[in-house]
């Protein structure tokens, strides 16, 4: 993408475990900074699949940026 756009990015959530999950806190990152945050409200269903969605600013700067997504940064969703 060009310096100073703008592009959609996707990530796909996946409920590994075996009860559902409320409250997820989910985190898209650029370089480890986060540029988008949203909680999913749940339930997730054990095995259920959530595609998310986000807009990214390309900085105007340009140059080689790496994109990534956390789900629950803050580690607060009991895994026990």
């Amino acid at each position: 993408p060009m310096p100073g756009s703008s592009v959609v990015v996707t990530a796909t959530l996946v409920n590994a475990g075996d009860r559902p999950l409320t409250a997820i806190p989910f985190a898209f990152r650029d370089n480890g900074g986060d540029f988008a945050t949203v909680t999913v409200p749940g339930p997730l269903a054990a095995g259920e699949v959530l595609t998310l969605t986000a807009t990214y600013a390309v900085p105007a700067s340009g140059g080689i940026q790496t994109l990534s997504a956390m789900v629950d940064p803050a580690n607060s969703i009991d895994e026990s």
